[in-house]
């Protein structure tokens, strides 16, 4: 843990960094605490709950916001260190959001192993999902890179979130590390969404793989089931490293098997043991370890269970391993083409162990503890903890080539100094708790497998005692002490800080509140000695010093040593260089600026110069304090003779940015000439890179045509530039494709285009990237590219499951689940079963209605689908039936064997009151009920409704055609009933009575206004005199 005395870090609720900044006197960095604790610090525990939408204004301090819509823009903190570029169409045509952004200070020990922060963490709300990639932009606080010895070019660009990207994954929660452009002290990465942002730089030395991010996959067919996890894994110092998913019922152990890599793309992907997939839930964790043995965990400490951690209710009450209940692994079911909703297709698949698994697919069918295998391993072989932490301990077994789930005979060895075991085990988690080394065993028959974890007896390196040191110079001092080990004496530390005052230094507190010394020197493995020259002081002055350590989790040493001190020596030669008065500074790139000025003497005007003193800042620089305030530009120029022309570039500059530079003169006495004044040069505005958008993963089909589409790639600088889209190039390959597959990226049609299409062949993942080369235009740094992938799940066809059909007043209704790869579905029919392939409808979603005016009544009909795409089809699905009645009568309710419903209840009860009494006629003969004349439905209407123009058929002189509507709440009802030819009468009345409401004039009816009460009501339209083409009814319902 980070300790409280440490000036770089406060401690709330766990350690947390606080970022410094930089400053200079003379040659000498030092580093300040800003903020003096005025901003509220977020331990990791509340980042984790705000990431998930928790927490509140208290815990960070405001940074301002803005509006944005469709047209595009960009946000901006108010401390100027964070902004967002959101492209034009990245939100939807019409819309307009107002956002916030919060500014926090980040855990140091938050990010994935080997990242320390190196920016501020903010937070821009509300969440967003946008159409278009969207960029962030965040400044790189500098001295902290340099006082802690950090990879600046390792920066990566994190965000906290526990959502997926896609509805049927799920994400195992954590940082995600983007792909970075690190240049001009910024980092950028592109997002859809808004979550908690940050950036890290690695540390020192060998670092661990980065587990970007782990998802999980829900087998289709199945109710939220588990069944396959994919991670992106970066090696970051391009070792060898292994992936590994560690996997288990949620009532049992774990075990770990390889994950594969697709392709040469960074992801890999495994699928979760049957025997993991319990009613309880499922055990996940992603482990990554290189080829020196450090290693990264997705969850950080223990496994994720699935659904309990998922923190998504609908996957909590919707997790189902056996939906139709035969006792069979839905998994299973559907990997051997079954459907999990027919519980009729258990029959010939037996199940000795009732584990789910029928025994053909499974190693252990008598329920045996352990299968038949030929290699066990423990991983990790070896493992250090600190008291309090726990580690999930990965089993894998095999036989023959083949992984095995296994149940092994795990035992505890291993007792503390006090006689208690050093830890204790529960299934496969070890959890420290006491200093001590214990040992872990596994076995199973004749093999078994050990695995060493050691307890650590210390959360902090070991305190530095024999610090020395010596005058060196008129300007400088050499330390030397020896390297203290990572925990206590054991293993190397992290990191170096040391400090200096020009008052004694006795204890820890003293050494924190001393100015920091930058350095770049690398911890050395404990008992080796380190030496540190540190230069720029002035003459014959005595400095105290103190060196503190720290590990990889950012936890420091004490300074216990007491009092150290040394003195310069005196500065024989004070006479400076001239000083430099004829500097000129142009910008000749982007991130690139031009010094030149004449060398000058060492003594005045003779001699030569010795070094040269160059610095930089963003403000205007106006006298030698100023000068030795700016930072200082590291350069390798050697002592030429007065008069000759020099010149130095100084690079890894932001563009379109005003630079203020000054220039003086050492000799080697290391006197220093005077400023005589700055020059300025402005940076030319750089082409940025434009951000290519692969679309969304998705589902296909084999033999279906798969539309690949780049249109939401954007070019955030092309009017700032004047780019030319017709200059655009892009590019379409496949980075992975199945074993089968014999594609390549002439099968790409329009690959070169910003919309392209394949046709996959056989089942599996195609993973395509899509590249983006935009057009400089006016800017500078020449045309850039960015590349983006997608990927695309592909499945054969397979017949459609639970199909239903219903009885509809008017004909019939088939239902069925949709195939994801179907392009239609064709429904075959006929009075016998099996059903007759000739009788063939087709339909394009999963629904249709079939009227049965051709359909003979009192008959049993049989029903089933396929699904189809692209000239293939399914074999047919179960057939489902359904009885014709003699009659169905509108809007009644038929409750077999009765065929007729007079508006009662119950069964066979004649025609005492039909429903509709008028216009209907329902006759009872010898217990048998038909009815006959039933009115056409004109549907439902409240207020704000209105009707389509109803077009009636051609009606004789007297003859009537009836229509019935209803209403849902009162209403003032206009309607009217025209005919271009004759004379129609409009009569209206409720259901179960008589005519309330007759309209019979000279031409065409109408009413306005009149008010109605709930109900169902008889509309019917009567010829007064002939309508030979028939008639039309408008109807609208307002307010009464």
């Amino acid at each position: 843990m980070l300790q409280k005395h440490s000036p770089f870090f406060k401690f709330m609720l766990g350690s947390v960094l606080v970022l410094a900044v930089a400053s200079q006197i003379g040659c000498i960095a030092f580093l300040e605490d800003p903020q003096q604790a005025r901003e509220t610090l977020l331990s990791a525990e509340l980042l984790a709950l705000l990431a998930a939408g928790n927490g509140g204004t208290e815990f960070g301090t405001p940074q301002g916001g803005g509006e944005a819509g469709a047209e595009g823009t960009v946000l901006r903190s108010q401390d100027g260190r964070f902004s967002v570029t959101i492209p034009a169409g990245a939100m939807q045509e019409g819309d307009t959001e107002q956002f916030s952004i919060m500014r926090y200070n980040l855990s140091s020990e938050a990010l994935p192993n080997g990242f320390l922060p190196v920016s501020y963490v903010y937070q821009v709300t509300p969440s967003y999902a946008f159409r278009k990639k969207v960029r962030i932009t965040m400044s790189v606080d500098e001295s902290e890179v340099s006082a802690n010895n950090l990879d600046l070019m390792g920066t990566r660009g994190f965000s906290y979130s526990t959502t997926a990207t896609a509805e049927d994954t799920g994400r195992l929660a954590g940082w995600e590390a983007f792909e970075s452009d690190v240049a001009s002290q910024e980092v950028r990465f592109e997002t859809r969404t808004f979550s908690l942002f940050g950036a890290g730089s690695p540390t020192p030395g060998n670092h661990a793989p980065v587990i970007a991010g782990a998802f999980y996959y829900f087998k289709p067919g199945c109710s939220y089931l588990p069944y396959r996890v994919r991670a992106q894994v970066i090696e970051p110092d391009g070792n060898t490293m292994n992936v590994y998913l560690n996997n288990g019922p949620a009532s049992g152990g774990t075990n770990m098997v390889a994950m594969t890599r697709e392709g040469s793309t960074d992801w890999y992907t495994a699928d979760l043991f049957y025997e993991s997939m319990d009613a309880g839930g499922i055990h996940i964790q992603v482990v990554a370890v290189d080829d020196q043995g450090a290693a990264t965990h997705r969850p950080d400490h223990g496994a994720f269970l699935y659904p309990d951690d998922a923190g998504n209710p609908v996957y909590e009450s919707g997790y189902d391993r056996d939906q139709d209940n035969d006792g069979l692994l839905c998994a299973w079911e559907v990997d051997q083409g079954r459907d999990d909703q027919n519980p009729g297709d258990a029959s010939g698949n037996a199940d000795t162990d009732a584990d789910g698994i029928p025994d053909v697919s499974d190693h252990t069918p008598n329920g045996e503890s352990n299968p038949q295998i030929d290699t066990l391993t423990i991983y990790p072989e070896e493992a250090s903890l600190e008291i309090g932490e726990a580690i999930t301990l990965g089993i894998q077994a095999s036989y023959s080539g083949e992984s095995r789930f296994v149940d092994p005979n795990v035992t505890l060895t291993g007792n503390a100094l006090n006689g208690s075991p050093v830890g204790a085990l529960t299934e496969n988690q070890f959890e420290a708790h006491y200093p001590g080394v214990a040992g872990v065993q596994a076995i199973i028959n004749s093999y078994s497998a050990t695995a060493s974890v050691r307890v650590l007896d210390t959360l902090s390196p070991q305190n530095i005692t024999d610090l020395s040191a010596n005058s060196y110079s008129h300007t400088a001092i050499q330390l030397q002490w020896t390297a203290p080990g990572n925990d206590g004496p054991h293993g190397t530390a992290s990191g170096y800080q040391v400090r200096l005052s020009n008052t004694p230094i006795t204890n820890t507190a003293e050494c924190t509140a001393a100015v920091a010394v930058s350095h770049t020197v690398t911890p050395s493995t404990a008992g080796i000695t380190e030496r540190l020259e540190v230069n720029g002081l002035s003459p014959d002055q005595e400095y105290y010093f103190c060196v503190l350590a720290y590990d990889s989790e950012g936890n420091f040493n004490d300074w216990v040593q007491g009092e150290l001190a040394a003195r310069t020596q005196a500065v024989p030669d004070l006479s400076p260089p001239s000083s430099v008065s004829d500097l000129v500074a142009v910008a000749i790139d982007p991130d690139k600026i031009r010094l030149t000025w004449t060398a000058v003497g060492d003594d005045g005007t003779t001699g030569a110069a010795s070094a040269y003193e160059i610095r930089r800042s963003a403000s205007p620089i106006t006298n030698d304090v100023e000068c030795s305030n700016a930072v200082y530009v590291s350069n390798s120029l050697v002592s030429e003779p007065q008069g000759t022309p020099m010149t130095l570039d100084v690079s890894n500059l932001a563009d379109g940015t005003v630079y203020y530079f000054c220039v003086r003169a050492f000799d080697e006495a290391n006197n220093r000439s005077s400023w005589t004044g700055s020059v300025t040069a402005t940076t030319p505005t750089g082409n940025e890179a434009p951000i290519a958008d692969a679309g969304s993963d998705g589902l296909a089909g084999t033999g279906q045509l798969v539309q690949l589409d780049g249109s939401s790639s954007s070019d955030p600088d092309a009017a700032l530039c004047g780019a030319t889209d017709g200059l655009y190039s892009y590019s379409w390959t496949f980075l992975s494709l199945p074993p089968t597959s014999t594609l390549n990226d002439s099968d790409l049609n329009n690959r070169t285009s910003l919309q392209a299409q394949f046709v996959p062949d056989v089942s599996g993942t195609y993973v395509l990237q899509f590249s983006f080369t935009d057009d400089a235009g006016s800017c500078a740094g020449g045309n850039r590219t960015d590349v983006d992938t997608v990927a695309y799940e592909v499945t054969d066809l397979t017949s459609p499951s639970n199909v239903e059909v219903a009885l509809l007043q008017d004909g019939i209704e088939l239902t069925w689940d949709p195939v994801v790869s179907a392009d239609e579905y064709r429904i075959y029919y006929g009075t016998s079963s099996p059903v007759s392939t000739s009788d063939i409808m087709v339909a394009t979603s999963d629904l249709i209605t079939i009227l049965t005016d051709d359909f003979t009544d009192d008959t049993t009909y049989y029903f089933a689908v396929t699904s189809a795409a692209s000239g293939d089809e399914s074999e047919l699905s179960d057939e489902v039936s359904v009885v014709l009645p003699d009659t169905i009568c509108n809007n009644a309710l038929v409750e077999f064997p009765e065929k007729c419903d007079d508006g009662d209840s119950g069964i066979w009860d004649g025609c005492d009151q039909c429903q509709f009494q008028i216009g209907f006629s329902c006759v009872n003969t010898g217990g048998t009920t038909t009815c006959s004349g039933v009115p056409l439905d004109l549907g439902t209407y409240g207020v704000g409704d209105f009707m389509s123009p109803e077009i009636g058929p051609a009606l004789a002189i007297g003859e009537q055609k009836h229509y019935y509507m209803t209403i849902t709440e009162s209403v003032s009802l206009s309607m009217n009933v025209t005919a271009n030819t004759g004379n129609p009468d409009l009569l209206i009345g409720a259901c179960e009575g008589d005519y309330t409401d007759t309209y019979r004039g000279s031409g065409n009816e109408a009413l306005s206004n009149v008010a109605f009460g709930p109900g169902c009501y008889v509309v019917s339209i009567e010829a007064a005199s002939a309508l030979p083409n028939g008639f039309t009814i408008n109807l609208a319902a307002q307010p009464p």
